[in-house]
């Protein structure tokens, strides 16, 4: 797959949808804790440097939403990691080891990319299938970011009856997708 450059990546971040930026920013708060980024939107905006500056590199088949997502779990992450190392004796270096070792093959990337490529197309034909249907929608953008259902209605501003309705419209959808 191919990866972005930084004119495609400002074009992508430019065109994200308000219903995008806001499950994201309400992803980046979840992940602040343990942290030196005090706001959500300082993490999203150093996911987006980090892809610009080319630490970062999105693959152009993945929804650059979904990527910004990950960018940011994973930079939340290794922050809480880097943060938590006061010290380093035999142990950590062991299991530090052991972390390396454990890490994933460019196959297991490359099938995680392709797991992540048809999640994709499965999103984006129930998408389609949900046409006229908003909520419906928005609900399946929160569970596709990764979004817990009390993150998702608190992002949507839903009760738990409308939460659940819209999930039932989404589960219908995808059921009857599967038999045909």
């Amino acid at each position: 797959m191919a990866h972005a450059n930084s004119a495609q990546v400002i074009a992508a971040w430019s065109g994200m949808s308000e219903n995008d930026l806001l499950i994201l920013r309400r992803m980046a708060k979840s992940l602040l804790d343990g942290t030196n980024y005090s706001e959500p939107m300082d993490l999203m905006h150093e996911a987006l440097i980090r892809t610009l500056d080319g630490r970062r590199n999105w693959a152009q088949g993945v929804p650059f939403s979904v990527f910004l997502g990950n960018a940011m779990r994973s930079i939340a992450s290794a922050e809480r990691s880097h943060r938590g190392r006061v010290r380093v004796d035999f142990d950590d270096f062991v299991a530090e080891m052991d972390a390396v070792e454990c890490a994933p093959s460019a196959e297991h990337e490359a099938i995680a990319l392709q797991q992540v490529a048809m999640t994709q197309k499965v999103v984006d034909a129930l998408r389609q299938k949900l046409a006229g249907d908003e909520a419906a929608q928005k609900v399946l953008s929160g569970i596709a970011a990764g979004l817990s259902p009390a993150e998702i209605r608190e992002a949507l501003n839903m009760d738990q009856h409308a939460y659940e309705a819209a999930r039932k419209r989404i589960s219908r959808r995808l059921k009857l997708a599967q038999m045909h």
